[in-house]
């Protein structure tokens, strides 16, 4: 009986989750959003087409319906668009609507696993706060509504990250060869969580990595044997060219250099080599005590901060350092109000940059979640080191 009633319970909850992303759906122009391309990319593998060809790829925006047309043609892996075929095998608004829930889901999914293992009894009053703040942060929320790749790259992170922290590096690294399914977020951490690995000399980790990437690149040398040369040729300008005009170290050398384009460079260039050098720095000061879960609490952040291309979207990625550092201050006893509030705080600051972005044009200052939560991580790795695997408790009034 018991069975039965998860079972309907769960039946009941996805209807619901159904209906509020059918109606979240319908709430806009769902043809002209993030989501479109990469279902169109699906579409095109299905059809048997050339997502790289920007004849085609124009002409299929006007086809669905779609009037912003933000890439002359496909402009991320192809094997993306292989990996996103059964959705594009949908009509728009059915795979929209599933990716919805989907998104969802493995945002959940990821919190939980940073979470660690609840107690309901002693967890819940942390527990809530949390995924409470997580659902609010406005990337979440971006990422929701847009139907961004989000969702999806937080899960891989997080479940990379587990496992290698478990010590089963070769899963570990097939796992985080996922997120060069989208280069401008994903190489910069995988450059810099291979350089931690390789320093501890974890070569389990580096083969599993390598044969993600060898797969990843079959997967679409199967479809097209060029995509690799095409995709540079459509992606590259596009790089090039939005350098400086999002929230990274890049556009904070812009905004500070009022968009003077030789300053914003070397600004950019500066703040970026700062943020590098001081990982370095970090990780040769906590060489002998620093764990898997804090070295990709220092990676994300930092990673995200240099990259030269990283939406306000991606910074979702900021939830995994700022629930380590979470779970890090709780098992460590930090008062109750401090660590429940805590992410209030961050969605705050996040929806007050917002309302900067919208009186400067540009929404660049928002990098500076990535100080703000590599801040708050270096102080929770301050404090004395902790059992990952110990159940917290709330501490005594």
């Amino acid at each position: 009986m018991r069975h039965v009633l998860l079972a309907a319970g769960s039946l009941a909850a996805l209807a619901g989750l159904w209906a509020i992303a059918h109606h979240f759906v319908l709430s806009m122009h769902y043809a002209d959003s993030d989501f479109f391309t990469f279902w169109l990319g699906g579409r095109f593998v299905v059809s048997g087409l050339d997502p790289y060809d920007p004849a085609l790829w124009t002409a299929a925006h006007g086809q669905y319906g779609a009037v912003w047309i933000p890439n002359p043609a496909y402009v991320y892996p192809l094997p993306l668009a292989v990996l996103m075929a059964p959705l594009g095998a949908m009509d728009l608004l059915t795979a929209y609507n599933l990716w919805v829930i989907l998104s969802a889901l493995m945002l959940l999914a990821a919190c939980w696993i940073i979470f660690g293992r609840p107690s309901l009894r002693s967890d819940m009053p942390y527990l809530i706060p949390w995924l409470a703040g997580a659902l609010l942060f406005r990337p979440a929320i971006v990422t929701l509504r847009n139907g961004q790749f989000g969702g999806f790259l937080l899960l891989v992170l997080v479940g990379g990250t587990a496992l290698a922290a478990r010590r089963r590096d070769g899963w570990a690294g097939v796992v985080f060869g996922l997120l060069s399914l989208k280069p401008a977020l994903g190489l910069p951490i995988l450059g810099l969580v291979a350089v931690w690995m390789l320093s501890r000399r974890r070569w389990r980790f580096i083969a599993g990595l390598l044969t993600s990437l060898i797969l990843l690149f079959l997967l679409g040398w199967l479809y097209d044997p060029h995509w690799v040369s095409r995709l540079a040729g459509s992606g590259s300008p596009k790089l090039v060219f939005n350098v400086g005009y999002f929230p990274t170290a890049w556009g904070l050398g812009t905004a500070l250099c009022a968009g003077r384009g030789t300053c914003a460079w070397w600004a950019g260039a500066g703040l970026s080599g700062a943020a590098l050098l001081a990982f370095g720095a970090a990780v040769y000061v906590k060489r002998s005590s620093l764990e898997t879960w804090g070295a990709a609490s220092l990676v994300v952040p930092v990673a995200l901060f240099a990259s030269p291309y990283v939406g306000a979207y991606d910074l979702l990625l900021l939830l995994l350092p700022i629930g380590v550092s979470l779970r890090c201050l709780r098992v460590r006893g930090t008062p109750y109000l401090i660590v429940a509030s805590l992410p209030i705080w961050i969605d705050l600051a996040s929806l007050i940059l917002v309302l900067v972005a919208a009186r400067v044009g540009l929404d660049l200052w928002s990098a500076t979640l990535d100080l703000l939560t590599l801040t708050l991580v270096w102080w929770a790795l301050e404090l004395p080191p902790f059992d990952q695997t110990a159940t917290p408790r709330m501490p005594a009034s």
